[in-house]
């Protein structure tokens, strides 16, 4: 699955949220969110991993889920989560951060 990193100048060392764009996993894209993350990557001072999961109809439940645990799963065997905390902003869009 491809992804984007996101980084502000001098982010906290250990900090990393792992953002998955609204849309209810029909629509949207790095592309139509990756302001947003940027945003919320300078004000939180952390890094942001966006993926571009697959998304319905081309991709059936549970394809984008599964794509997203698939993910997950290997942050957390590469150590990125150690402290796991899930946290939602405004726009109700998910979110786990470190």
């Amino acid at each position: 699955m491809q992804a984007e990193w996101l980084a502000p100048p001098g982010p906290v060392a250990g900090k990393l949220l792992l953002y998955l764009h609204g849309g209810g996993y029909v629509f949207g894209s790095c592309a139509t969110h990756r302001q947003m993350a940027s945003y919320i990557a300078m004000a939180g001072g952390v890094r942001v991993l966006l993926p571009e999961y697959r998304l319905a109809p081309e991709h059936p439940f549970p394809a984008a889920i599964d794509d997203v645990v698939r993910l997950y799963r290997a942050l957390l065997a590469a150590g990125q989560f150690q402290d796991r905390r899930p946290a939602e902003h405004p726009l109700r869009d998910h979110l786990t951060i470190r």
